[in-house]
């Protein structure tokens, strides 16, 4: 191993972690840096990271009333209520004011997000969960309410916090007249199946019939498909004689109301996933959210494609992994999307991307995120996390932004590479001295090396500080981003490098063999005199400075300068060495036993250490056959939206239709299992009526136990009269 590897190595990261602080991302775990060049899979959350989490509601359900806030650009929702012959209008003014008020009571009541004052505008502003801040702020901005206000009318006796499993929270209070009221809000199609009854428009409990509960399915699909998160709001009137300590999950609920909240996606990362995807690193979306809005979302960002991709619910998915593991490992690769996912679902994801040679980072903000956090190669948590999310990563995302990740990625191919770039020059530098010194002192009569004790220590000071300086403290380029990670076990020297390194040592030291040995009589020089051996040593030299520049390329890319503009450190250490040099030779020949040399010696000295540059040319220019391929074991189990796009040959055509079929019929078969139903009667063989369509089957390749669900229900429902 060079002695200066390990300088390099810490410069670059060191370096790097510094640098990556500018591009919002504090970087708590040395290593991270470096790991990160070498992912091949990211799991990200969807709140926060791909989204701005800003929270806004832009439509909804009231009392069988439909609305849509007219500015935020949101689509009707084109289904007609069996029950009531309205139509959804814009705005809230038909929505009967005892039902917006009795909202506003659930919504805050039901809430932990408080007031606060903030330190910047001075005005109280909403802290605490984004959903319940969007969901409060239409209570004040729309319906013209005070939240605190309602909440301090109430005797709030109990609060069920949310969690991940139940998908919702609630609160149970007291009124005046002693009647205790339990408010629901979470997961519309976990709440709904808990539902018996809803509000009607002129305020009766009615009971909730299948083709409502159908509607009312509907209603929420349609605003999930608009990439809204969508929240149910349900209560129930309770007479208790002593409040329980768990969460009454068994008590009968009356739907209220049905909400779509909209959470922009930020606007550079639809561009940070495909530079991910186009950098060979697959990228997924883990979210609690459900399966509609989020692939919704999805889709909108580039993570998801129609007909290539598939989306699962965390149900769905820990089913498989437990009782179908090779179904899952067969359908893997295409699994973009992970929908009402649980932190179990995340860190299984995690331990099945690493079983199978990859490198995985994971996005995290929550407390439940820490045991996924802690087992992926590099863990990213929020700046506005928990303070356990951020104690279990590795780097904190300061902007909670995705296209951080994607500059991590770019630091972390940086570090390898300046690593590999000083590992050229190194050996290349280490493997010329020492052989000039054994061949010159072996050659020489008096066994005397050409180089003093003094000029090798000048020379390893150049080719392991200075070098290091130079070399890794390069800024990393959009170019990193064009090849595909470099597998887990890949030697540092690549098959290029080895090329150039074999071919620098084989001219600089035949070279200085010759001016050894013939250089004297060229030179009219005396030889091994003092200022014969100054020659050499100053030629060796000029070798290792110019010999940098081709050290900066590890690729067939010819120009070794472009780019050297950004590398304000490399020139500041040219410029060093060159005059440090020069000092050396014409003013230090006491202490390094050389000897001031003429300007034509000089000329040839720096004129055989530049063909060091053309050399380096020439030899990148010798072909090989490049390896851009991911591990062995990887490459079947990653999948790249927009990979597949070449035509294939008719046969390969169809042995893949036949696996989607099969893969399309194992789902399938899971979906039913899981949710209960009789699997498929085989097929007659009279004339019957006419099956289901393909089609409809295929689109339940999302693996979602509720949209299977659901579309039974549609199919009940039409059979009623429901409009779709």
């Amino acid at each position: 191993m060079p002695e200066g590897l390990p300088l390099a190595v810490s410069i670059s990261l060191a370096y790097s972690m510094k640098s990556m602080m500018k591009d919002n991302c504090l970087v708590r775990i040395f290593s991270a840096c470096e790991t990160m060049g070498g992912a091949t899979a990211i799991c990200s959350d969807k709140t926060g990271t791909l989204t701005t989490n800003n929270m806004t509601v832009v439509q909804g359900w009231v009392a069988e009333r439909n609305f849509v806030i007219p500015e935020m650009g949101v689509r009707s929702l084109t289904v007609q209520d069996p029950d009531s012959p309205s139509e959804e209008k814009d705005g809230l003014d038909h929505v009967p004011q005892w039902a917006l008020e009795k909202l506003c009571e659930g919504l805050s009541v039901n809430s932990t997000a408080v007031k606060e004052l903030d330190s910047s505008s001075g005005a109280l502003k909403w802290a605490g969960d984004k959903t319940e801040i969007g969901l409060l702020e239409f209570a004040e901005d729309k319906l013209k309410q005070d939240p605190l206000h309602i909440r301090n009318m109430y005797d709030t006796r109990k609060v069920y916090p949310f969690n991940s499993e139940k998908k919702r929270m609630s609160t149970l209070i007291r009124k005046g007249g002693g009647e205790e009221v339990l408010h629901t809000k979470g997961a519309p199609e976990l709440i709904l199946a808990q539902c018996t009854q809803y509000v009607s428009s002129n305020g009766d409990c009615l009971p909730l019939s299948e083709v409502k509960r159908a509607y009312l399915m509907s209603v929420l699909t349609i605003m999930a498909l608009q990439g809204n998160r969508v929240i149910l709001v349900a209560f129930a009137d309770l007479s208790l004689d002593e409040f329980p300590e768990d969460e009454p999950v068994d008590e009968p609920l009356t739907v209220l109301a049905i909400l779509g909240i909209q959470n922009p996606i930020r606007a550079e990362v639809p561009a940070a996933v495909r530079g991910c995807q186009l950098a060979g690193i697959s990228v997924r979306m883990v979210t609690g959210d459900n399966l509609h809005t989020a692939v919704t979302i999805a889709t909108r960002c580039g993570i998801y494609q129609e007909g290539h991709s598939i989306a699962m619910e965390g149900a769905a998915f820990r089913d498989m992994f437990r009782n179908d593991k090779a179904g899952l490992i067969e359908i893997f690769p295409k699994l973009q999307v992970l929908a009402r996912s649980s932190p179990e679902d995340k860190r299984l994801l995690v331990h099945l991307i690493q079983r199978y040679g990859g490198v995985v980072s994971v996005t995290g903000d929550g407390t439940s995120d820490g045991p996924a956090l802690k087992l992926a190669d590099v863990g990213f948590s929020m700046r506005t996390g928990t303070e356990i999310a951020q104690c279990s990563s590795d780097i904190v995302l300061l902007d909670d932004n995705f296209a951080s990740i994607l500059k991590a990625v770019k630091w972390g191919r940086n570090i390898n590479d300046n690593v590999r770039k000083f590992i050229q020059f190194q050996v290349t530098s280490n493997a010329v001295v020492v052989l000039l010194t054994f061949i010159g002192a072996v050659g020489d009569s008096s066994n005397q090396s050409p180089l003093s004790a003094v000029q090798l220590l000048w020379l390893n000071m150049i080719m392991d500080t200075l070098a290091a300086l130079a070399l890794a403290t390069e800024q990393p380029t959009d170019e990193l981003l064009d090849r595909n990670p470099i597998p887990k076990g890949t030697g540092l020297i690549s098959v290029r490098m080895l090329i150039n390194i074999i071919g620098q040592i084989i001219y600089q030291l035949v070279t200085l063999l010759l001016l050894l040995h013939k250089g004297h009589v060229w030179l009219e020089l005396e030889y091994r005199s003092v200022e014969h051996t100054t020659v050499v040593f100053n030629t060796l030299v000029l070798m290792q400075i110019w010999n940098e520049f081709n050290a900066r390329k590890l690729s067939d890319e010819w120009n070794v300068f472009s780019g050297i503009t950004r590398s304000k450190c490399h020139i500041a250490v040219f410029i060093l060495m060159m005059w440090f040099q020069f000092v050396v030779v014409e003013s230090l020949g006491n202490y390094m036993g050389t000897a001031p040399l003429s300007l034509d010696e000089w000329r040839v000295c720096n004129a055989l250490g530049m063909m060091c540059l053309p050399v380096g040319f020439l030899l990148r220019l010798i072909p090989i056959k490049k390896d851009n391929s991911v591990s062995p074991g990887l490459s079947t189990f990653l999948f790249i939206p927009g990979a597949d796009a070449a035509p294939l040959h008719p046969r390969d055509r169809l042995i893949r239709g036949l696996q989607k079929v099969r893969t399309t019929a194992r789902i399938e078969m899971r979906m039913r299992n899981m949710a209960g139903l009789p699997s498929p009667e085989p097929e007659p063989t009279e004339p019957t009526e006419p099956t289901e369509p393909a089609a409809s089957i295929a689109s339940r390749i999302r693996g979602s136990v509720h949209s299977a669900d659901t579309a039974l229900r549609f199919r009940s429902a039409s059979t009623h009269g429901t409009k779709l």
